[in-house]
């Protein structure tokens, strides 16, 4: 939700797409389970990061660099947790390159 409106409203796409969405979800879970038993589906707007749990199933199908919408992945500490240290140092670990390879890993940018 709010992806596909994202990437066609800035081409000016919205009403030429708008007539041939099928399925709206509000979880990816609910997604995967539409794509999975609805083989009329034919193209799925979501992050490539949803690819590679679907390798088997979904190809890739790129957008131009100037097209592509990037969106964040913010990370925030519960006030509430039990272990406040060990907290920080998952944040302090998703700054590494490491990290950063294992994100890329998965599909994300």
């Amino acid at each position: 939700m709010g992806l596909w409106e994202d990437l066609a409203g800035a081409q000016g796409l919205i009403p030429a797409l708008q007539k041939n969405i099928r399925v709206s979800v509000a979880t990816t879970a609910e997604a995967i389970e539409q794509w999975r038993s609805r083989p009329e589906l034919d193209a799925w707007i979501t992050f490539e990061s949803w690819h590679h749990r679907l390798k088997e199933e979904t190809e890739v199908v790129r957008l131009p660099v100037r097209q592509r919408l990037y969106r964040g992945t913010p990370i925030a500490l519960a006030r509430g947790t039990r272990q406040p240290e060990l907290a920080r140092m998952f944040v302090e670990f998703l700054k590494t390159p490491e990290a950063h390879a294992i994100f890329q890993k998965w599909g994300w940018k």
